[in-house]
């Protein structure tokens, strides 16, 4: 089994670097949509079996939805939410058979900040 990951802190209602501020906004006056999606990868054999996504995040009690993007179509996971306040792994079975793949993840609304720490994806 082969695992590949990426990490790192990918936060959404932060200031990003490089990008200077003298004040944050306050979520309370703002709502808004987030979208990541990892680099894809492609296996060297013919196909392989993505078993699991493994993602570490908080998400403060929001939803964000997860989806495995492939070159045989995409697959729903599901929906990843967190306890307020609380980074969690959270795993996602899949058992989809592909060549090139990576993960989606989405919400709308965020009222809150989230934290994406990181996205592992397992196959054989």
């Amino acid at each position: 089994m082969a695992t590949l990951a990426i990490e790192g802190d990918t936060t959404a209602g932060q200031e990003m670097g490089g990008v200077v501020a003298e004040t944050t906004t306050d979520f309370a006056d703002l709502s808004l949509d987030f979208d990541m999606e990892t680099p894809h990868y492609q296996v060297e054999i013919d196909v392989a079996l993505v078993k699991l996504v493994v993602v570490v995040a908080n998400t403060n009690a929001q939803n964000v939805t997860m989806t495995l993007v492939t070159n045989e179509g995409n697959v729903s996971l599901g929906t990843l939410t967190t306890s307020a306040n609380t980074k969690e792994r959270k795993e996602f079975p899949c058992n989809k058979p592909c060549r090139v793949f990576g993960v989606r993840l989405t919400a709308t609304a965020l009222t809150s900040r989230i934290e994406i720490s990181s996205v592992e994806v397992e196959w054989e």
